[in-house]
């Protein structure tokens, strides 16, 4: 319904009690103690509209502090679980001046830690119910426009109890002086829903489902059974369950007119883009097609309907108060989420080492209430949900007669499978979940505002090729000239250090930084390293495509795969560089120590696919990527001596490192 039925702007404010402000004061009054503005849009779908509206957002609280000019703004996107995440993240604008995060979740609930939230919006989302309405006996009608009072009673009695829970739920996440704006669909005093514009429009998605009973494409019972989830409310239904919450005064409250003619056509191509999942999933993907094609042959006789303009009402609350290489996502034989168990047990490796740490050095100026952990390079799960738990439960020893609220923000590239890794949220979860897009070799949060940063197996990705690689006939360094290694080495420092500079911005003084990643130690070659070992294979197996025709060898020259694993002193000398962090710890780990029995080549084969396969087809192409990894896997039986061995050492390096 989007632009064609926009409610009434009102504009509700946070109190200690039930006062009502004076209507000449700003809404947005609260002084900000700290630079970061956070601002939440509920029910975003997947853009762009949601990008224009925090962009004014945005406008809106620079003007009103146009002094405070260190205002960082950081900007969650909601909506619900199915919603394309995925869609919304690469669509981001490129020059936005804001932090990105994503929440998934029901907006009638809980979604943020309390008091974390500046100004909330929400636009064209808040008619839709939670659920269908119960008891509801609608014979021939989907919608309770035109229904008996009963069914109108079932609507408005579940919106109510739905707003309740909205507004409970924004009373606890707004900070005090906060503002939450509404903009939806309303119902004018002394309108009659069958003559409002929503109305009428539900009215023809019936009589066309009708038809097609009459045709014999749907069962009429099946219709009878169906109410569409969606209600306009009355201003006064509104004031009264704000009111009732007590928590929010009410600065501007109004319906409000949308000028000129309406292109019905247009129209019913929106409602399809916003109903179409609804409808199917009742009816079945071929009727919907033939509802919205009767539905648009009506187009002609629904127009005068439209033609007037359209009332609206609009609630606005203030509250005294480079380049992507994810791992393959989805649910596949090769997607990480299927082939991810080593990375598991190298992170249970170091899990104890970890509480150990926090336990002994975690010392934030005070106490948190709100405590924000951010997992970088987190992929699709399962094992960041495991790594989160982890420190989750470290900081509730550390911290056990303390009520703490966790915050957790999920970070990859643009290109990760973010639905994926929302899809498998575990649903006992003891935290506010957020996704946040983007490299972690730049900023991705406002300053200090992480108490505890991760990242587990992921720091070895370099951010873009070694400058000046001459490296004929192999795909990395193990094995290569000097200046190979020597390149690849200063591209890691320069990243690594970028990811120092910007996680020394975010943590808080006294917070963590916990990093694991694949390490060299002093002495061991880089062709005996097990993870150079494997990655000389797919040189060898490339080359031998080569020769067969299968691949220009001219190709395979110009590709270098951008991961390195330093080696200890390498690691120490940025961090001791970039001076914001102490070493509480850094030591080489046997990744092996939670690993019954020997190496599974084929299994870390599977394994190094589900991470890489979208790397080499980006530059090979997916047939000889699938080539490729057919030779791999026939050589495993050859390699697995060679893991054997290479595992005997400690070839996993964690560092945890406290703010300063």
């Amino acid at each position: 319904m989007g632009e064609t039925f926009p409610m009434k702007e009102t504009s509700i404010g946070c109190s200690e009690g039930n006062d009502r402000r004076s209507s000449d004061r700003e809404p947005l009054d609260a002084e900000p103690r700290s630079t970061k503005v956070a601002i939440a849009d509920l029910g975003c779908s997947v853009g762009p509209n949601t990008f224009f509206t925090v962009q004014n957002l945005i406008e809106a609280v620079q003007k009103k502090w146009p002094s405070e000019t260190l205002l960082e703004f950081q900007v969650f996107f909601n909506d619900h679980l199915g919603n394309d995440f995925n869609t919304l993240f690469s669509s981001l604008p490129l020059e936005r001046r804001y932090h990105a995060a994503a929440v998934p979740g029901s907006f009638h609930g809980r979604l943020f830690p309390r008091s974390s939230i500046t100004v909330a919006h929400s636009s064209y989302a808040l008619q839709w119910l939670s659920k269908k309405p119960q008891g509801v006996h609608n014979e021939g009608r989907i919608h309770y426009s035109g229904a008996g009072t009963d069914v109108v009673k079932a609507y408005s009695d579940q919106y109510e109890k739905d707003l309740s829970c909205f507004m409970s739920a924004r009373a606890e996440e707004i900070v005090k002086g906060g503002v939450l704006v509404v903009v939806m669909p309303g119902t004018p005093d002394g309108i009659s829903h069958s003559d409002h514009p929503a109305g009428v429009l539900f009215n023809y998605f019936g009589y066309s489902l009708m038809e097609l009973a009459n045709e014999g494409v749907v069962d009429k019972d099946k219709i009878d059974k169906f109410n569409l989830p969606i209600y306009t409310p009355t201003m006064g239904e509104m004031k009264r369950v704000i009111e009732n919450n007590g928590c929010f005064s009410i600065e501007k409250m109004e319906l409000s007119k949308m000028d000129g003619p309406i292109d019905v056509a247009k129209l019913i191509m929106h409602m399809r883009a916003g109903m179409e999942g609804v409808f199917s999933a009742h009816f079945g993907d071929s009727v919907v097609d033939k509802m919205f094609a009767k539905m648009s042959d009506k187009a002609q006789d629904m127009s005068h309907f439209f033609e007037s303009g359209l009332d609206i009402v609009k609630v606005k609350r203030s509250a005294e108060m480079g380049e992507t290489f994810p791992m393959k996502g989805g649910d596949s034989e090769y997607s990480y989420t299927k082939n991810s168990k080593y990375q598991r047990q190298a992170s249970d490796a170091v899990k104890e080492m970890i509480e150990e740490a926090v336990a002994e050095s975690l010392d934030a100026e005070s106490i948190p209430t709100k405590v924000a952990i951010a997992d970088l390079g987190c992929s699709v799960g399962p094992n960041t949900f495991f790594t989160v738990q982890n420190l989750i439960e470290a900081v509730q020893k550390k911290w056990p007669s303390k009520t703490l609220e966790f915050q957790v923000f999920f970070n990859d590239h643009h290109g990760n499978d973010f639905n994926t890794l929302f899809a498998s949220l575990p649903l006992e979860r003891q935290y506010y979940a957020a996704a946040v897009t983007g490299s972690f070799h730049g900023r991705l949060f406002p300053r200090r505002s992480i108490t505890v940063a991760h990242s587990s197996y992921a720091l070895q990705w370099l951010s873009k090729q070694p400058q000046g690689v001459p490296n004929e006939g192999r795909i990395h360094y193990p094995g290569a000239p000097e200046e190979v290694v020597k390149a690849y080495s200063d591209q890691y420092e320069k990243d690594l250090s970028c990811f120092m500079s910007a996680r020394a911005e975010e943590i808080v003084k006294g917070g963590f930084l916990v990093l694991v990643v694949p390490g060299t130690p002093d002495g061991v070659s880089h062709s005996n390293h097990p993870t150079g070992f494997l990655f000389s294979y797919f040189g060898y197996s490339l080359m031998e495509l080569a020769n067969e025709g299968v691949v220009d060898k001219d190709k395979i020259d110009k590709f270098n795969l951008l991961v390195y694993a330093p080696e200890m002193g390498e690691m120490k000398r940025v961090i001791e560089s970039n001076g914001c962090f102490s070493i509480e710890k850094m030591e080489l780990t046997d990744p092996r120590s939670k690993v019954d029995g020997p190496i599974d080549v084929a299994s870390s084969i599977m394994h190094m696919r589900a991470a890489l396969e979208g790397v080499f087809s980006a530059h090979f192409g997916d047939s000889v990527v699938e080539k490729m990894f057919a030779k791999v896997s026939d050589k495993a039986q050859e390699m697995s001596h060679f893991f054997e061995s290479g595992y005997n050492k400690s070839t996993q390096l964690l560092v945890v490192l406290k703010r300063k």
